[in-house]
């Protein structure tokens, strides 16, 4: 949710000469402009009708966490097919779940200033936090000659300041700023911390039992710190729709993504999580030791202050 109040001051960070107004969103078939002749049917039949229309579109577009799904180790997955090498380079380093899918939403507004990628791991991937700082750390390495920045969420944001603090305490000779949002960096004082013995007793259970337990357990976690719902099924242009219609279509939106909340513990298996929360605590635990006034890099930290996860203020 709070990603949505983080891509305006982003697009100021990094562009600030390309910004200019954002043209308006369209607007739906105005229900005051019809023709009404017989009251209330005839406006309750054309409401009914934009808001059928209005939510195809939406579940036409809309993507579900198996299309972000990858294949083999850690990789970068292009937003679009080729990058345009005069716009400045965005590397997304997202959260504990580690694919684009927190980003989609705001992914056209991005890519008006800069090109995407997002890191992208499978959920059977072990690999270490050091193999991960590693691979993005090439990434950034292989794009010299345009500026390069970190966006890094949660976990994301643990990782990109490893990045920027470097092996040698230099950060890579391209990478222009880092924009962090709501670091976990300090998982270490919440209530994540405690999850580890929770999920070491899961795992000891019989994998069938195991397996309906974690289920349990996490979808409504899951559906917790998802965020007000108010917020969740919110979208840009939603201030364009007649008023009668502004309820609906929030709740047709948040019906629809119910399902894509019962596919997080499917996305994020019990193995997985247990290993990135491991590699979180110590990687957490060590950036909050590092000199990080050392850091002669641009920084930008969005925090909100309704995280119900992490406190991030």
């Amino acid at each position: 949710v709070y990603m949505l109040a983080f891509t305006t001051a982003l697009h100021a960070f990094a562009t600030p000469s390309r910004l200019g107004p954002r043209p308006a969103a369209p607007c739906v078939q105005n229900v005051a402009a019809l023709p009404i002749q017989r009251g209330a049917p005839v406006l309750q039949l054309a409401s009914d009708s934009i808001l059928t229309a209005q939510m195809r579109r939406e579940m036409a577009s809309e993507p579900r966490l198996a299309d972000f799904a990858v294949t083999g180790g850690p990789q970068f997955v292009r937003h679009t097919a080729e990058d345009d090498p005069t716009k400045p380079l965005l590397l997304y380093l997202p959260g504990i779940e580690l694919s684009g899918y927190s980003l989609h939403r705001q992914l056209p507004g991005l890519a008006e200033d800069f090109c995407v990628r997002w890191l992208a791991v499978p959920p059977d991937d072990r690999s270490s936090f050091e193999a991960l700082r590693e691979a993005v750390t090439r990434e950034v390495e292989a794009e010299e000659g345009r500026p390069i920045y970190l966006l890094g969420e949660s976990f994301g944001g643990v990782l990109a300041l490893s990045v920027a603090q470097g092996a040698d305490g230099k950060p890579p000779s391209s990478l222009a700023g880092v924009a962090l949002v709501n670091p976990a960096t300090s998982i270490g004082r919440s209530w994540p911390a405690q999850l580890p013995r929770l999920l070491d007793a899961v795992a000891a259970l019989p994998p069938n039992l195991s397996d309906a337990a974690y289920f349990a357990l996490a979808t409504p976690i899951f559906a917790a710190i998802s965020g007000d719902p108010r917020q969740l099924g919110a979208r840009r242009g939603d201030e364009a729709l007649p008023p009668p219609l502004r309820l609906p279509v929030l709740l047709a939106r948040l019906a629809q993504q119910m399902p894509e909340m019962g596919a997080l513990p499917n996305a994020l298996p019990l193995p997985a999580l247990a290993h990135r929360l491991s590699l979180l605590l110590h990687a957490a635990a060590h950036v909050q030791e590092a000199p990080l006034e050392r850091l002669r890099l641009p920084v930008h930290v969005f925090a909100s202050s309704e995280d119900r996860v992490l406190p991030s203020t």
